[in-house]
């Protein structure tokens, strides 16, 4: 009889390392593993990669409890101005970041705007190509902030946005996120770019 798996094993889609004193048990706890993740670790080849979400110019996906890729095209600058913000408590860490990562070719073709999810770019065939990508913490929904409270954090990312990097934030509400108790903005791309 064949065995079928409940839930997909964070070994399918993460190269832990293994725990220095015991061969075969891996390092640490997924808080203390989230500390030293790496994009050469993810294997962009399992199918078991969840998607958690779709953007404009990426996709999400979750690789283990607490741990997410976002995928797409991602420029430097925007890992820059997301770390910058995570300093001043207003963004998610970047964990890791690349500017051309070898994905699978799933999540290429997730990410392909002909083949694929992502509605923005048209007529844009990305399959096989190498893709940005930022590893972060997970976020969760703004639950027990009210609408106020999310205007006004919104109000506030977008005007030091404006003051601090020169550019124009993506003023939307799916666009703030709850991390540690506390609001995040998400999505620092350009969103005025269309020379794709």
């Amino acid at each position: 009889m064949e065995q079928v798996r409940s839930r997909p094993l964070i070994q399918d889609r993460l190269v832990l390392p293994k725990h220095p004193d015991t061969p075969g048990r891996r390092a640490g706890t997924i808080p203390e593993m989230l500390q030293t993740i790496r994009l050469a670790m993810v294997n962009w080849h399992s199918p078991d990669l969840d998607q958690v979400n779709v953007g404009g110019y990426s996709v999400l996906y979750k690789l283990a409890p607490g741990l997410v890729a976002k995928v797409g095209l991602i420029e430097p600058e925007e890992a820059k101005a997301q770390e910058y913000f995570a300093t001043l408590g207003l963004a998610l860490p970047v964990i890791d970041y690349g500017f051309q990562v070898e994905v699978g070719e799933k999540v290429s073709r997730d990410i392909c705007s002909v083949h694929g999810i992502r509605p923005v770019v048209e007529n844009y065939c990305s399959c096989g190509h190498s893709q940005g990508v930022i590893l972060m913490p997970e976020a969760q929904p703004p639950r027990g902030f009210t609408e106020p409270e999310i205007l006004t954090f919104m109000d506030h990312v977008s005007e030091m946005y404006a003051r601090l990097l020169g550019q124009t934030w993506d003023y939307n509400a799916r666009n703030v996120a709850m991390y540690q108790g506390h609001l995040v903005a998400l999505d620092f791309g350009n969103p005025e770019r269309e020379d794709w």
